[in-house]
């Protein structure tokens, strides 16, 4: 019987392929490693996890992200005020804004930002029409 043997360094689909054809006490043994594996290594497993995401939904690496957050001085490239000023419930980093059409990650906002130019879609009208409403009724 062949034993388990964790596929870091293989690509996602031919980690998949692999674990597929391990019988469910190799599963479990393989989980099992996993999760200890994470549990002593607390901070690998956040940046592992960090970067996996970073890359899947804007194509951007850690490294990006912080050679980013490094030339805005960790600051809202909206606002200006810094991510440490405006964390949100989870964390203190800043969100990737990126243009939904393209995907052209474009610079990090704090979510408040993000979230505004999110609501009204990137339409620059619209911002100009809310801020013509602001200055209106101040």
């Amino acid at each position: 019987m062949k034993t388990a043997v964790t596929q870091e360094l293989k690509p996602k689909r031919c980690r998949k392929e692999w674990y597929e054809k391990l019988s469910p006490e190799q599963k479990q043994k393989e989980k099992e490693k996993v999760q200890a594996w994470r549990k002593a290594n607390p901070e690998k497993f956040k940046t592992h996890s960090t970067n996996a995401s970073l890359k899947k939904k804007y194509g951007i690496t850690l490294e990006q992200y912080n050679e980013m957050f490094t030339k805005q001085n960790g600051c809202c490239d909206v606002c200006g005020k810094h991510a440490l000023e405006v964390k949100n419930k989870l964390t203190n980093k800043l969100a990737v804004d990126h243009c939904h059409a393209t995907g052209k990650v474009r610079a990090l906002l704090c979510h408040k930002c993000n979230n505004m130019l999110g609501c009204c879609n990137d339409d620059v009208d619209v911002l100009k029409k809310a801020i013509e409403y602001l200055e209106r009724n101040k």
